[in-house]
């Protein structure tokens, strides 16, 4: 009696069932067969083990793969030789009809109630139709299964299905009186009215399995894939499915299609995977209709349309009455719904902005907002726009301006972004927000609110698009009368506040040089816009940290650190933290150019945006000659040079740490070429004060190369200053183009021999620095000043020099400039190792020495030149006035590897001719003139 698939004779005889098709009769009590492709998961398999209790519950909405697993474990049972019957019940099934199809199922398993039965009339044969005779034969039946003795499984699919009192009560009945041997296994999509399934869970008779235990987990949608899944994919399926096994099977029959039809040579083309989606909207379609009452459904729809469905803004976005029915449908589709937490992700407490918040799973969302466009386009449209108004009232600007754009409401966009502070919003909202925002801004949009034209402009600056930047500034500058006259309704006031702040701008992008007439009006204009105390917090803060960056950029650090508090004050009023955050970083620079190293390393570091941190703290440790150490505990620090709110300081800063790693790593020529991309960079998006500082690097690097001519050419052709006082004048140009163009004029000078010219350039910026308080440029020059003494060959005056900058290290510890200087700086350290020092000095010297020549001491005296033995070799050939052919055959090399080896020496000693090489290897103490 372990079963067959056919009835008993006996059984069919004498039941009357409906009047249906045989083969209907059969499907409704056959256990379907396993679905193609279908995914065993033994892990769910093991905690549905329907013998262990009374009552097992598979309880989730539509397409959680109920009925699926409840065949697999029927099938499973099946094989372990219970007796297990299937029925699919059904709404139209009366009492007396249900009971029979129970019977009939249990027959079609195995069991034969005939004897026991026998006697009984179908209940449409009887005069009494009342339960009593249905529950009088069910209770029959259960006495046949009490004699079987053996374990009895009932599954019933669809429980959902029963409407009716009278069905339930069977249900009911079957719960409470079965024998204990008789086990039942339901699933249902929603527990009908009056089934008691609680006391069944209560006493430990019952298991319930909700969506949680259904859903698909992260290793079991990779299985479900065939492992074929990368990494990203994996999570992004993941994320898009949140383990909905109804997604996972219509994604993965979109993805075999399209490969069959890639492997077959065709594509599947749009409209194949049209028709998967087809599929999945009819599919989801089909399952909401059948859930949901009308009054639901048109309630779903509505709400499928917010980001986030928070009932407090739901009822005040519909203020109709049939929000009344939204607790009802977003119960019947409990786990497609999830609660969403202050973050935006499920699963968290249910709170979004600190109110209760549900989300729809995103393919309902998709399916339910598509049907709500496509059978109520206007009211789509007009929900759209009243879910933008009460997401700007609540200060959501991200989700305003989507719902905006999708009511198609130019006018709403525009007013929306006003009320945000149009350019302003950036120290609100960041840069990030700001882009994003930009491709919003239709020609529409801008023509009907000149205003947020200065936002564009904003966004081109920040993608270094300053031609047309400023062709757009100009178009409303006619416009708008000499930004005299904003659009009808509008704020003349703030029109000349926004003109001002995006010129403003331009400045501290490097788009003017400082000592322009343009500049002295802008600043003039922001500083009378930022005393007066009538203009909004936001726009006061920004003129503040755009006049604090200029002042910071020509080493006013005094005046930099008041204007960076006003404006750090104003922001705070606003709650506008990335305008609080972008003067931290300001004076996080200037904190680094005064060589105050810990508050410049803390301000980087706790700061975002992330990249610009990352670059300026590179460019600090690498000034302290410590990137590697750096770089072996972080993650690479350099990153995509031509990024978003990147100033005049920050390009400086990413092109000097790249050019002197590319240097470091391959020599000269790299480094080079990293200039010259910069420089193409700088010229084409107009940023002369960027091309001027990147040139003075490139003369620099020329020189060190040994490329004197080649960088006497570019020094005019570059147009640098040839004048000492322009050179120095830091009120008409940055800190960093000083800096940058007086290194380069002392190394290119000492190079042509002009070491007086050196020595009283070095001396000038020395004073210079000291006065603005630049410990960054000041160690600079000393370290340039110390190398041209000693090539010059006055050796007292180099070991000054390095004595110096010993006590400046005391006070910051901006090693690289004597690592720049590499081969002067161990040689002077040595001659002044068997001089008298302070304690103090000679720990800087042996400090500096380790990091130098990090070998044990004898190999250093061996190791610490940078030529290579071969090179001296060929180099004191050279001193003795040897001929390549005469020197290739006296240390056995070819004459292409003497010119080889020879280079290289040109190359790290700056020479141009053999006889320049010999003199400065004679300076350096390479070699010793006999």
């Amino acid at each position: 009696m372990t079963g067959t698939d056919e009835p008993s004779v006996a059984a069919r005889e004498r039941r009357d069932l409906p009047v249906e098709a045989p083969w209907l009769l059969t499907a409704r009590v056959t256990i379907p067969e396993r679905v193609h492709g279908y995914l065993r998961r033994p892990q769910l398999l093991r905690r549905c083990q329907p013998l262990d209790r009374r009552l097992t519950v598979f309880h989730a909405p539509c397409g959680f793969g109920k009925t699926t697993l409840l065949t697999d474990v029927c099938h499973r049972e099946r094989a372990r030789g219970v007796l297990t019957a299937w029925l699919r019940l059904d709404e139209s099934d009366s009492l007396d009809t249900l009971a029979a199809y129970i019977e009939f199922a249990l027959g079609h398993a195995g069991l034969d109630t005939s004897r026991e039965c026998s006697a009984v009339r179908h209940p449409s044969q009887m005069i009494d139709h009342s339960a009593h005779a249905a529950l009088w034969r069910m209770g029959l039946v259960m006495r046949v299964i009490e004699n079987y003795r053996m374990p009895c499984l009932i599954a019933l699919d669809e429980v959902e299905r029963l409407v009716h009192p009278e069905q339930i009560r069977l249900i009911d009945f079957l719960l409470r009186r079965a024998p204990r041997n008789l086990h039942l296994t339901m699933t249902m999509r929603n527990s009908p009215p009056g089934l008691d399934l609680a006391s069944a869970v209560i006493d430990g008779r019952g298991k319930i399995l909700h969506v949680d235990d259904l859903r698909f987990a992260k290793p079991e949608i990779a299985l479900f894939f065939g492992g074929q899944l990368s990494r990203l994919e994996l999570a992004e399926m993941t994320e898009r499915t949140e383990g909905w096994p109804a997604a996972l099977r219509l994604r993965l029959n979109m993805k075999t299609r399209a490969a069959t039809s890639a492997n077959g040579g065709q594509s599947p083309g749009a409209g194949s995977l049209q028709g998967y989606a087809g599929i999945a909207t009819r599919s989801i379609s089909s399952r909401i209709r059948r859930d949901l009452k009308d009054e639901e459904r048109d309630y779903l729809l509505d709400v499928s349309l917010f980001d986030a469905i928070e009932l407090e803004m739901v009822e005040e976005v519909l203020s109709e009455t049939h929000s009344k029915w939204g607790v009802g449908a977003l119960a019947k589709l409990k786990g497609l719904v999830q609660p969403v937490d202050a973050s935006g992700e499920s699963g968290g407490s249910g709170k979004a902005g600190g109110r209760d918040a549900l989300r729809l799973h995103p393919l309902v969302r998709e399916y339910c907002a598509a049907r709500r466009a496509q059978e109520a386009p206007e009211r789509f449209q007009m929900l759209h726009g009243r879910i933008a108004r009460a997401m700007a009232h609540r200060h959501r600007l991200g989700s305003a301006l989507r719902h905006a754009a999708e009511s198609g409401d130019h006018a709403l966009v525009g007013e929306i972004l006003e009320g945000a502070g149009g350019v302003r919003l950036w120290s609100t909202y960041g840069m990030e927000q700001l882009l994003s925002v930009d491709r919003l801004l239709t020609t529409k949009v801008i023509e009907n609110f000149p205003r947020l034209a200065f936002l564009r402009c904003a966004a081109l600056m920040a993608r270094s698009e300053q031609q047309r930047a400023f062709e757009l500034y100009m178009a409303v500058h006619k416009q708008t009368r000499g930004f005299r006259r904003d659009r009808d309704g509008g704020d003349d006031r703030a029109l000349r506040v926004d003109s001002v702040l995006v010129q403003s701008t331009w400045l501290v992008f490097g788009c003017q040089p400082l000592g322009s007439d343009i500049l002295k009006k802008t600043l003039t204009d922001a500083g009378e816009l930022a005393a007066d105390g009538q203009i909004d917090p936001a726009a006061r803060g920004l003129l503040y940290a755009i006049l604090c960056a200029v002042d910071c950029q020509r080493a006013r650090f005094e005046s930099s650190h008041w204007l960076g508090t006003q404006a750090k004050q104003c922001f705070a009023l606003t709650n506008a933290r990335y305008g609080s955050v972008f003067v931290d970083f300001l004076l996080g620079m200037v904190a680094m150019a005064e060589g105050r190293i810990n508050d410049a390393a803390q301000s980087f570091a706790r700061r975002n945006p992330a990249l610009i941190s990352r670059v300026l703290i590179a460019e600090l440790y690498l000034e302290r000659n410590q990137l590697k150490s750096h770089r072996r505990a972080k993650s690479d620090p350099i990153v995509p040079l031509r990024i978003a709110e990147k100033g005049l300081d920050v390009h400086a800063a990413a092109y000097g740490v790249a050019t002197e790693l590319a240097f470091e790593r391959s020599g000269v020529n790299s480094a080079l070429e990293v200039l010259e991309d910069a420089l193409d960079f700088a010229a084409t998006n107009g940023l002369p004060s960027l091309v001027r500082h990147l040139s003075a690097l490139r003369v620099s690097y020329l020189v060190i190369g040994g490329r004197v001519e080649q960088a006497t050419r570019l020094w005019r052709e570059a147009e640098l200053p040839e004048c000492e006082a322009e050179q120095i004048d830091m009120d008409r140009q940055s800190w960093r183009e000083a800096e940058s163009v007086c290194c380069a004029r002392i190394r290119l000078l000492a190079a042509q021999g002009e070491f007086a010219a050196a020595r009283c350039l070095a001396e000038r910026l020395r004073e210079v620095a000291r006065a603005r308080g630049l410990m960054r440029t000041q160690m600079r020059c000393v370290a340039l000043w110390m190398s041209a003494e000693y090539r010059a060959g006055n050796m007292n005056a180099a070991a000054s020099r390095l004595l110096e900058f010993l006590r400046l290290l005391r006070k910051a510890d901006y090693a690289r400039p004597l690592v720049r200087e590499r081969e002067v700086t161990v040689n002077l350290l040595r001659r002044l190792a068997g001089t008298a020092l302070s304690p103090d000095l000679r720990a800087s010297a042996e400090s500096i020495l380790k990091q130098l020549c990090p070998e044990n001491p004898a190999k250093a005296e061996r190791s610490s030149s940078p030529y290579t033995v071969r090179e001296l070799e060929v180099l004191k050939r050279v001193e003795r006035g040897l001929s390549d052919k005469q020197i290739a055959r006296r240390v056995g090399l070819t004459e292409h590897g003497v010119r080889y080896h020879l280079k290289n020496v040109f190359r790290k000693i700056g020479a141009d001719n053999r006889m320049d090489a010999v003199r400065r290897a004679r300076a350096l103490g390479i070699i010793v003139e006999r």
